[in-house]
């Protein structure tokens, strides 16, 4: 496994030795992208951005999700966000159609502001 990668193109090579075989060695490069950020949600139940979805974050335990409305009032907060946020306050009650801001944390640190509009 390899973790901690920067993001952009990074040369990866090995080597494999053998007390039968000869050493063979190989290459790829790997593609590193940040996280896509969405910016809109339409939580309707129609199946098409229903949720505020980080791809692949739901595979990194301990991200946390807060989310603040355009007061600065913190609406909603998850621990451990698993791409399940659709619009509504801690108390899951629907928030009015509006821009809300996130930050996303890390376990590694690494935070990602920004904002997204819920749209009805």
């Amino acid at each position: 496994m390899i973790t901690n990668l920067s993001l952009g193109e990074i040369e990866l090579m090995w080597s494999i030795r053998s007390i039968a075989c000869d050493e063979v060695s190989d290459y790829m490069i790997i593609t590193v992208r940040d996280l896509e950020t969405p910016t809109v949600i339409t939580p309707n139940n129609d199946g098409d951005n229903d949720f505020l979805v980080f791809p692949g974050v739901d595979q990194l335990p301990g991200t946390e999700l807060i989310i603040y409305n355009r007061w600065g009032t913190e609406v909603y907060r998850s621990p451990d966000y698993q791409n399940d946020w659709d619009g509504r306050d801690h108390k899951s009650r629907e928030l009015i159609p509006d821009t809300y801001y996130y930050i996303l944390k890390f376990e590694s640190e690494r935070i990602i502001k920004g904002f997204v509009e819920i749209r009805k």
